[in-house]
């Protein structure tokens, strides 16, 4: 199957999908190292057709070794976005389907499409390599893994990074190494410091840190959902008489099964167990220099922007405010929980990414940000449009009373 071999020192390879309009199929390929990317010839038949790129990866007919460069090949007018997902999350995740699909559905005056969008997974999940060392994974690795998959399709400048969780930390390594490569930065749920999110998991739910880890698979999906996504959203009825939660569990035990029916060997089960925790590992072992730090703080068209659930379990309120301050961010956020914020707030971050992209990076008084969005107003940072009536102050508040009865974060 068609692949892109990454990093010299850690090589994996990478399965990524290339999404051109709205009726876009996956685009994949193979390159063999980030030195011989010019050189390399995909496997499978890639061709692109308007408003879509396809792949017949089945065919075994060898392509010219420039038709990676015509399936990654975008118009001048079109805006190339690269999405990273976050823990264990696959590049087909539910978590940014809503605004990607936003995204894709954006046309020009002439109805040609505004944006390309690149999704992959990441070392250790889906149909990429897992490594079955904890040191081959960490931010920085992947932040790299990013850079060469960036070569492999021939972006070298322009692009706009979007990363969520997990994600969003290896994109602010990425954009700290190559601030100029890069358009814009948007982060949904990042961190300076990964530690500071699993210090607030163990402290202020420890329950659900305990089962997570040593419960059923029942009770570890629907702890990880309620990490995830707030209570008021996981409560509400389904339509059938379900509330959310119990819904999202069982359509996520029946792909486990599905998946396992697919794949019985226990090995291969194994082996992505370890994946997972890798990129835990990664997760926890995350850190920004303070130049990486000032190297995106000083980027002059890198305008960061960072996406916040108020109701995030995983972060606290004053950590989100250092972050804001040492990247020289605008903040945006809104009533959701951590990684599910695309889909609770998913007509929100959808014009987000929208203006961040398309609109100059510059959210403001008729941006169309809906007014679930809350504005985030401390020095230095922009004031965004459509602000619920709470401001950042009473945020802070809510966050040191949680400390103070959690014991600190």
């Amino acid at each position: 199957m068609p692949h892109v071999e990454v990093h010299d020192k850690y090589p994996v390879k990478l399965y990524y999908t290339l999404h051109v309009g709205e009726s876009a199929h996956s685009a994949l390929g193979r390159v063999s190292s980030a030195r011989s990317a010019a050189a390399a010839s995909p496997e499978g038949d890639s061709s692109t057709t308007t408003g879509s790129t396809t792949s017949d990866a089945e065919s075994g007919a060898g392509p010219p070794a420039s038709s990676f460069q015509r399936a990654a090949a975008v118009p001048h007018s079109q805006h190339r976005v690269l999405f990273v997902m976050g823990l264990a999350a696959c590049g087909n995740s539910e978590y940014l389907e809503g605004p990607l699909q936003h995204l894709l559905s954006l046309q020009d005056a002439h109805g040609r499409p505004l944006v390309c969008a690149c999704t992959f997974d990441n070392r250790g999940v889906g149909l990429s390599t897992i490594p079955q060392r904890w040191h081959h994974y960490s931010s920085t690795i992947m932040a790299e893994d990013v850079a060469q998959l960036l070569d492999h399709l021939g972006w070298h400048s322009k692009v706009h990074l979007v990363g969520q969780s997990l994600g969003a930390n290896v994109c602010m390594k990425a954009a700290a190494k190559q601030p100029d490569r890069f358009a814009s930065l948007t982060m949904l749920g990042g961190v300076l410091s990964g530690m500071h999110m699993l210090k607030n998991a163990c402290l202020q739910t420890p329950r659900l840190t305990v089962t997570n880890l040593f419960g059923s698979r029942s009770e570890k999906l629907a702890c990880s959902l309620k990490f995830h996504f707030t209570k008021d959203f996981l409560e509400a009825d389904t339509g059938n008489g379900k509330p959310r939660l119990q819904a999202m569990v069982e359509k996520l035990e029946g792909e486990i099964a599905e998946r396992r029916a697919l794949q019985p060997d226990r090995r291969i089960a194994a082996a992505r167990k370890k994946g997972r925790w890798g990129q835990l590992w990664a997760t926890a072992m995350h850190s920004m220099k303070g130049s990486e730090e000032r190297a995106i703080r000083h980027a002059p068209h890198l305008r960061p922007l960072v996406l916040h659930g108020w109701e995030d379990r995983l972060i606290s309120p004053s950590h989100l405010q250092k972050l804001g301050h040492s990247l020289g961010a605008r903040m945006l956020a809104v009533p959701a929980g951590h990684a599910g914020i695309g889909i609770e707030a998913c007509e929100t971050i959808a014009h987000a990414f929208q203006n961040q992209i398309l609109g100059g990076g510059v959210l403001g008084t008729g941006s169309g940000v809906p007014p679930s969005c809350q504005a985030l107003r401390y020095p230095g940072m922009h004031t965004l449009g459509g602000a619920c009536s709470e401001g950042l102050d009473d945020a802070l508040e809510r966050g040191s009373h949680a400390e103070s009865a959690g014991g600190g974060r």
